[in-house]
């Protein structure tokens, strides 16, 4: 790297830090959107929820849930405010003492970004539910319980789901809610973060066409990869996942809420709220058609929760149960959760 791009940096970051972080928060046009309840949510435009914060539509979505009965959205803003402040700081000081790029890879936005994810998942000892501590740094797999009902599923609890699982005293999130959470940090430093989907998996992108990267540290490690690595994992993708339109690329802000409705629609599901449930995954799919029916309980019976990842390809007919052969239940396939491979 020349001297001219560090000392722009370095100009740049210190501009940042003389505005303070208040001045760089989307927020602050009189045009955003900021609904207090989950019932004024569904009834927003997609005007409104292009103004959104994305943190406060995650966390609207996860109210009347299991696992958000104490939920305190102002008090996780609040809390996420304060993070904002802490990784300006950390930011500064770093690209100020600490930063010497080396390589190509080590960009302005790419250090920004490391800089969040050190003092966030780091500094605040935030952890991932699904990943021991001592997990191996070759280890790409994390594998749930196969039942996956229940108590012994992901979506049971909310706190997992959505981000204040990672704003409260747990500290505990999965791919749904460190990509959420990074966005919701990123967004108000003035970030170009983009939340993408790919086969059960949610990872990050920096989106500046100056500077377009791929960025994954839903585990303790940050990885880059370009897109293509992303396919044929967790497990060959099926025809119809290699063609989905809503995969691997950013998600528009009414796609993101969209898909926040899905996760939604599971939690219910897994707690037998399946009116509720059916409920959400028809909103879900009017305001995103595209997105892949694995992140959806998309068939949901009274008694019965279907959610397909592994089974003859997404979108197959579930045949109708035969009443003279009782109440059988189709076992819920054994769900993964990719986390990323370490960079180091």
């Amino acid at each position: 790297m020349t001297s001219q791009f560090d000392k722009s940096a370095l100009v740049e970051v210190g501009r940042g830090a003389r505005m303070g972080c208040a001045q760089l928060d989307v927020r602050e046009s009189a045009s955003v959107f900021e609904p207090e309840t989950f019932e004024e949510l569904l009834a927003a435009t997609p005007q409104e929820l292009a103004t959104a914060d994305i943190a406060r539509v995650n966390l609207l979505c996860a109210t009347g849930l299991r696992g958000a009965e104490n939920l305190d959205i102002p008090a996780c803003l609040a809390t996420i405010d304060g993070w904002t402040e802490e990784v300006r700081q950390f930011t500064a000081w770093n690209f100020l003492h600490v930063f010497k790029p080396k390589t190509a890879r080590d960009t302005p936005g790419f250090l920004r970004f490391w800089s969040m994810v050190k003092l966030l998942r780091h500094h605040k000892g935030l952890e991932h539910a699904l990943c021991p501590k001592d997990l191996d740094p070759e280890e790409k797999l994390v594998v749930l319980k196969p039942d996956g009902e229940g108590p012994e599923s992901t979506y049971y609890n909310s706190d997992l789901v959505f981000i204040h699982g990672l704003l409260g005293d747990r500290k505990l999130g999965i791919c749904t809610t460190f990509p959420v959470l990074f966005a919701a940090v990123g967004r108000r430093l003035g970030y170009p973060l983009k939340l993408v989907l790919t086969v059960s998996h949610v990872f990050t992108r920096w989106d500046d066409p100056a500077d377009t990267f791929n960025i994954d540290a839903t585990s303790s490690h940050i990885t880059v990869e370009p897109t293509e690595r992303y396919i044929d994992k967790p497990r060959p993708w099926t025809d119809h996942e290699k063609s989905c339109p809503a995969l691997l690329r950013p998600l528009t802000r009414l796609e993101e809420f969209a898909a926040f409705l899905g996760w939604r629609a599971n939690t219910l599901a897994v707690n037998e709220r399946y009116d509720e449930a059916e409920e959400m995954c028809d909103r879900a799919a009017q305001l995103f058609p595209d997105q892949p029916i694995h992140w959806l309980a998309r068939k949901i019976d009274r008694g019965q929760v279907r959610v397909f990842m592994e089974k003859d390809d997404w979108g197959y007919e579930i045949p109708e149960p035969d009443e003279s052969q009782g109440d059988e239940t189709t076992p819920e396939p054994e769900v993964v959760d990719k986390t990323v491979n370490p960079a180091g």
